[in-house]
């Protein structure tokens, strides 16, 4: 009996728990839902949105999104920031009453809601649109009046009026160039004291095919950055048709990009100091822009300053045996499959991993700090024949690279490697933090416990 009793009132907690679920808590979410519908200012899909006009006191614009980018129409025809559009259609989208009440139409004057009002007009694919007007500052708090079709005045946050208090530079593309970083695979700068030329290898490295040599990534990087982050600073000549006047019919610089395969090529021209200002000119667009000095500084370097300054390249992981020769001495390293490091001799003794460690971060870390010389040298000359010191990195039996350094010119060293056929000047204080010695790199050998501590 008791059994049945207690089935009994558990059947009815369940159906209890049930109704409080799907009635009680559904309907309480479902009113929640339609609260926060109502406070809602626009019902429309941001994504779908395909024209937005706006007046503010500026001015009055107008812009259309084709194949989802977005265009001025008015007062000029040009492209917009869609960075800038989609933010400020956020935040319109996402704009909520506050307060609500009636006011007659004789009083929206006294809101602001008249002619100093910001108006804001939207439509979407299938033809159908909504707008607002915007009018003062509420006397406490961050929000703005608004007004809609009826005759209800509402109030809802300020950053929507700021969103759309824009300039017509405010909304308007002003990139340098357009490109996807990842597409480049060749850039050429030319200046006044030639062209250089960039190409990207096969493992995602930039080369200067002039020379064979590898470039400086970062270097190259910045360039991108710049032409592809830095915004026009004005516009001057909205046609374009001005060229000799802004130093463009025969430009001092220019930059040149060539994208992956059927992507084509972009151009920029850039003029020579006028005044203390650079202009330039996107080759597929009227404008013709001013620009910041920092892309022009960086395109104005010299062919050394484009060189990578990477002397060793290595991966550290990879190896596992070091050969070390200086003067009359010359040791093994070698590395077990438990990544420990001994010598390669009758001893065995074990080597300190953290010597290992930081002799591989002070040859990878080597810059270089003069490039002598590409190609034909004589190594004897610079002492490279019967060197200070030589190393070498093996993975098994695989050279991985081969270091060699010679005689020291002031607070240099000249050095090489096997890697590439060139010869450099490294910083000398290299000398002595490559120079693995074996005082300081043997483990010292753990002490045999006296008898007594064995007793």
């Amino acid at each position: 009996m008791k059994l049945k009793n207690t089935l009994i009132l558990l059947v009815i907690f369940i159906i209890l728990g049930a109704y409080v679920y799907f009635v009680e808590i559904k309907k309480h979410r479902k009113d929640e839902q339609v609260e926060k519908e109502s406070k809602k200012v626009f019902t429309l899909v941001k994504d779908s949105i395909n024209t937005l006009i706006f007046k503010n006191l500026s001015q009055e614009f107008s812009l259309k999104k084709e194949q989802n980018e977005w265009k001025i129409t008015h007062p000029l025809e040009t492209e917009a920031d869609n960075s800038t559009i989609n933010s400020m259609l956020t935040s319109l989208i996402n704009a909520e009453k506050d307060k609500v009440f009636n006011v007659m139409p004789k009083d929206l004057f006294q809101f602001g809601l008249d002619k100093r009002s910001t108006v804001i007009q939207v439509s979407v694919t299938t033809g159908e649109s909504d707008s607002i007007r915007i009018g003062d500052d509420t006397p406490v708090g961050s929000y703005v009046f608004a007004y809609k079709k009826d005759s209800t005045v509402f109030t809802i946050n300020r950053s929507v009026k700021n969103s759309f208090n824009k300039k017509l530079f405010d909304i308007r593309d002003r990139q340098l160039l357009h490109f996807i970083r990842t597409d480049v695979r060749y850039l050429s700068l030319m200046r006044e004291s030639g062209k250089i030329e960039f190409e990207k290898s096969e493992g995602s490295d930039w080369i200067i095919p002039s020379i064979n040599r590898p470039a400086d990534n970062s270097k190259i990087s910045s360039i991108l950055s710049k032409l592809e982050n830095n915004k026009a600073k004005a516009f001057v000549d909205e046609q374009g048709t001005q060229l000799k006047k802004y130093g463009l019919h025969k430009p001092t610089y220019q930059v040149e990009l060539l994208l992956g395969p059927e992507k084509g090529q972009k151009r920029l021209f850039i003029s020579n100091s006028l005044n203390g200002k650079y202009y330039a000119k996107d080759e597929t667009r009227k404008p013709i822009f001013e620009i910041d000095s920092a892309l022009v500084k960086d395109i104005k370097q010299k062919l050394t300053d484009f060189r990578s300054k990477d002397f060793a390249s290595f991966d550290r992981n990879e190896v596992n045996r070091i050969v070390v020769q200086y003067g009359d001495t010359l040791f093994t390293c070698l590395k077990d499959s438990a990544n420990i490091w001994y010598l390669d001799d009758s001893t065995h003794q074990m080597v300190k991993s953290s010597e290992i460690t930081s002799f591989f971060s002070s040859l990878d870390y080597t810059n270089i700090s003069d490039f002598v010389k590409d190609e034909n040298f004589d190594v004897k000359r610079y002492g490279l024949d019967k060197p200070s010191l030589k190393l070498s990195l093996y993975k098994d039996d695989e050279l991985l690279i081969e270091a060699t350094l010679g005689n020291e010119k002031e607070n240099k060293i000249y050095a090489i490697t096997n890697q590439i056929n060139s010869l450099y000047l490294i910083p000398s204080s290299k000398l002595e933090d490559l120079k693995l010695k074996l005082d300081n790199i043997i483990e010292a050998p753990e002490e045999a416990e006296s008898e007594e501590e064995i007793s």
